[in-house]
């Protein structure tokens, strides 16, 4: 009878374990959502208590402060300037 019961509890142990597998893979892993950059570019963002765009330029890893612009299309002039002059620099 001991042997009987063993079996059942091992059984149950079992079937528990292979809906926690089953539910485990039928799940989507959960991610981070990217933000999403309030201007649509890279490098530059709106910056909403003064009104302007900040433009900001990445190269090697380091940023670098291009300036602010209430246009867009200036703050991306900006960043490309930056970033052309900073590896015009660095050769």
């Amino acid at each position: 009878m001991n042997k009987t019961i063993e079996n059942n509890f091992h059984a149950k142990e079992q079937e528990a374990l292979a809906r926690a597998l089953q539910g485990l893979t039928q799940q989507s892993p959960v991610r981070q959502r990217k933000r999403q950059k309030d201007s649509g570019v890279p490098g530059i963002y709106w910056h909403s208590s003064r009104n302007h765009y900040a433009a900001h330029a990445v190269v090697d890893g380091k940023r670098y402060y291009a300036g602010s612009s209430k246009d867009l299309e200036a703050a991306k002039a900006m960043v490309k300037k930056l970033e052309t002059k900073i590896r015009n620099q660095q050769k």
